[in-house]
């Protein structure tokens, strides 16, 4: 699957998911040279089918619209791991959810169905999603990579969802509220980055994701979740997922095959892929 395919998808998304975003003084950052993609018009996301692997909720919310996260596919064929994810809701209807499910359609759900009809023998997919549910959010983090593949992880993006206000909050406003630009993020990063062998160079960092964290000890912080590009003596290049937390002024490198403890997402029923890992998560930067 070619690497324009993937930078297709998450346009797809930004754009599907913009039409749903609240009016912002900071405008969301495009795709790194994705393709234009027209935006949805305001109307009712198309009926979706019910998730193929079974009715799997999250815990609803006790404030805000009743919404859960649940999945539209949930395959695992060979090599393949496919979760791609719905939110469903009860009462009034609400065009944030809907929107949300049609950026999910339109991104992840058709790019599947296009590597389904183009695969060859030895290819395979990984869609990866990790759920969290909390009293005011509901949030999903996926990462999306075809095999066979050299020099990336793959691609990462977050559906994050406040379900008291019942509104989609774009990266945009995330690095607004934490007092961060492009600029300021790729700096912060440069600082805490510590080079894994000798000879490794950071070339670009850029944040495609995050996640609200709004209870314990900690209290309320953002996380946010970075692709970073770095090269080797040879020039060879990679992207790997790192987590940058600005509260705490750290940041982590992410293991792609299970990107948090397996305890800290929602734990859902059937499980998903890293319900089945023993430990994962994200590892010190150096």
């Amino acid at each position: 699957m070619k690497k324009t395919t993937l930078v297709l998808c998450a346009a797809m998304m930004c754009a599907a998911l913009a039409s749903c975003a609240p009016a912002s003084k900071t405008k969301q950052p495009p795709a790194d040279s994705a393709p234009q993609t027209e935006q949805p018009s305001a109307t009712p996301a198309p009926q979706t089918e019910r998730p193929t692997g079974g009715e799997q909720p999250s815990d609803a919310p006790e404030a805000g619209l009743k919404v859960k996260i649940t999945f539209m596919t949930q395959e695992y064929d060979g090599d393949n791991v496919v979760e791609i994810p719905y939110f469903e809701y009860d009462g009034a209807k609400s065009e944030t959810p809907d929107s949300i499910n049609r950026a999910y359609n339109q991104g992840l759900q058709r790019w599947y169905a296009d590597f389904t009809e183009s695969a060859a023998e030895g290819e395979f997919v990984e869609i990866r999603s990790y759920p969290f549910t909390s009293r005011d959010y509901l949030q999903v983090v996926t990462t999306y990579c075809a095999f066979p593949t050299y020099g990336t992880d793959g691609d990462l993006i977050s559906v994050n969802y406040d379900a008291v206000n019942d509104k989609w909050i774009s990266l945009s406003d995330a690095m607004e509220s934490a007092g961060l630009d492009n600029e300021t993020m790729s700096q912060n990063a440069g600082r805490l980055f510590k080079p894994e062998f000798d000879g490794q160079v950071l070339k670009g960092v850029g944040a495609t994701g995050f996640l609200i964290h709004d209870g314990g000890a900690a209290g309320k912080y953002i996380r946010f979740l970075l692709e970073i590009t770095t090269a080797n003596e040879g020039g060879d290049i990679w992207k790997a997922f790192y987590s940058y937390t600005p509260a705490l002024d750290e940041l982590y490198r992410m293991n792609s095959q299970c990107l948090f403890d397996p305890a800290e997402p929602d734990q859902m029923e059937p499980p998903l892929a890293y319900q089945r890992m023993e430990s994962g998560g994200a590892q010190p930067a150096g």
